[in-house]
């Protein structure tokens, strides 16, 4: 039976701050790559008993998988003052991005024979999140993330088995390393030109 460690995570705004990574993993906020999170994980509302898959490859981290969903931030979820979903000093609805980060690249559908991610697994994460978006609630300027602390998936049970949205993989530096190619073809076709005058 394979034990696989996960580690939750929190993508939020509040009344002050835009979106950002509020809690990581703690090898993320360690090795200052948490932000990755805002810009990897987001979209539409998801409906129950459905969740979003995305991978990541990154120059620092490897290959990472992230199971998540999108809901409303709701007063009575969050135990903060208010009516109904929360809102921003904009008066913009706030949505909560959580879920998991895996430190290897999983099946699309994230079940291996003993493992598989739960709407259960998703509703405990999200019970440790929430009292750090409590936290984060009051914070009028940016602090680090939050660090999450690993924990194992629980064996596969099957009986809450999630629909997966899969989304394209999210790849860090992948705009810089078509730039550097563009610039090396342009470079040697100005090398070309001089020869050829």
């Amino acid at each position: 039976m394979k034990s696989i460690q996960a580690w939750g995570f929190l993508v939020s705004r509040n009344q002050y701050l835009d979106y950002r990574t509020v809690v990581a993993p703690n090898f993320m906020c360690q090795s200052g790559t948490s932000s990755v999170l805002a810009k990897a994980a987001g979209g539409d509302l998801t409906q129950k008993g459905s969740a979003v898959y995305r991978k990541i490859e990154h120059p620092k981290l490897g290959h990472l998988t992230l199971v998540f969903r999108v809901i409303e931030a709701t007063v009575k979820d969050t135990g903060i003052a208010g009516n109904g979903v929360l809102k921003d000093s904009f008066g913009r609805e706030i949505r909560l991005i959580e879920g998991i980060v895996l430190k290897e690249i999983m099946p699309d559908i994230v079940v291996t024979e003993d493992i598989i991610v739960t709407e259960g697994n998703l509703e405990e994460i999200h019970k440790q999140l929430v009292e750090y978006y409590r936290e984060f609630w009051d914070y009028s300027t940016p602090k680090p993330a939050i660090p999450s602390e690993p924990f194992n998936l629980p064996e596969n049970s099957s009986d809450d088995c999630l629909n997966y949205q899969t989304l394209q993989p999210y790849t860090v530096g992948a705009n810089q390393l078509q730039i550097q190619s563009q610039r090396s073809l342009a470079i040697s076709n100005i090398s070309t030109l001089e020869i050829d005058n």
